[in-house]
């Protein structure tokens, strides 16, 4: 027995769904490498390294669109020899004779359409429309999403499973040499807020942005992620916006923030709020959606409609004192530490051992 996973989202390694899909991938290869093979679908990117394709498919994620969501035609049972499960990535839903899961990491398009680009929105949809109609297990990876699932589309409960994401292991504690030399390597300040997404609409940068202007004595505020679609909100002063920086920096980034702020309007998961805490920073995040899950009680949460209560909560993290900010850093590592990979990988193979029963040889 064989299953396929469709890891063509890792050509966008940045993204959260990009993250998932890599890291999924190679914790299943870890802990059953003869089980699982990978499909990969992309016509310039290559697939991340140690995870080889049986298949690479050279068509842009359109055309795959096209054929899979659109018309529903052309599946992988025309592209592979022999596979018993197809677990499908974010973004197509192919026709198949065999079993099929897929990945639910959020229904923000859906929920927040005005916030995301036409194009998204018609993929998501032709996507969900064969994801209700065909797909034997559903994976969300919250259980904010199963409920939003469950709601808009009328999902039965039994068809759903939720599997957390997690951290990436590079997230850890940080010596003080490796906060510096990235503080020096950016030009950074001594103080900052991080912010780490795309600025886009649903992060809900231009709240944010107000609420740091208001604050009695603000530090800099520090925003990682590129500029998404839709018109940027102007950057306060004591903003500065790093576009990208390398991976290998990040987690000494986080480890040199007074706090990672994440304000979004709406997250199927909110990897960044693990991240933080994993390298021990605070965490302010959104009180909706499926923030409060991730974060627990180790995070403060404010309402991100709300400006001048993020304002408050933005003041109250920057004046915490010692004893107060150990301790949030103290229960944001455990916490975090709640979530693994392995986990997720493990929990997986449940899901795909339920739908064949003859999936995995029982262990002697």
């Amino acid at each position: 027995m064989r299953v396929v996973l469709d890891i063509s989202q890792a050509a966008y390694a940045n993204t959260g769904v990009g993250v998932y899909t890599i890291e999924l991938a190679r914790a299943l290869k870890e802990l059953r490498p003869n089980a699982i093979a990978f499909f990969f679908g992309s016509l310039r990117q290559s697939p991340p390294d140690g995870l080889t394709p049986i298949n690479r498919f050279p068509l842009p994620p359109a055309a795959l669109d096209f054929l899979w969501n659109r018309f529903h035609v052309l599946g992988p049972d025309y592209l592979l020899d022999h596979f018993d499960l197809w677990h499908a990535s974010d973004w197509t839903q192919p026709p198949t004779a065999k079993k099929i899961v897929t990945t639910v990491h959020d229904l923000a398009p859906f929920l927040f359409p005005a916030e995301h680009h036409p194009t998204i929105r018609a993929v998501h949809g032709r996507k969900m429309k064969w994801v209700v109609k065909e797909a034997d297990n559903i994976i969300c990876v919250s259980n904010s999403t199963k409920q939003d699932l469950m709601r808009l589309f009328n999902v039965e409960e039994h068809r759903i499973v939720v599997i957390p994401e997690a951290a990436r292991g590079i997230f850890g504690p940080q010596t003080d040499e490796a906060v510096k030399s990235v503080k020096e390597k950016y030009h950074l300040p001594q103080q900052y807020l991080l912010a780490v997404g795309t600025v886009q609409p649903r992060k809900n940068y231009e709240r944010l942005f107000k609420a740091f202007s208001l604050m009695r004595k603000p530090p800099h505020l520090v925003i990682v992620g590129g500029i998404g679609w839709g018109e940027p909100p102007a950057f306060p002063e004591r903003t500065i916006h790093l576009p990208s920086v390398e991976l290998a920096d990040l987690p000494a980034l986080y480890a040199g923030a007074i706090a990672l702020v994440y304000p979004s309007l709406y997250e199927g998961f909110g990897l960044p709020l693990l991240e933080a805490m994993s390298v021990g920073t605070p965490v302010v995040a959104s009180d909706t959606s499926s923030m409060p899950e991730v974060g627990g009680s180790a995070a403060l949460y404010v309402n991100p409609e709300d400006v001048e209560d993020m304002r408050k909560t933005l003041e109250i993290v920057c004046d915490l004192k010692a004893a107060e900010r150990n301790d949030r850093i103290r229960r944001g590592r455990i916490h975090a530490k709640k979530f693994s990979w392995k986990k997720t990988a493990e929990q997986t193979l449940a899901v795909y051992q339920a739908i064949l029963p003859s999936f995995l040889p029982k262990r002697r």
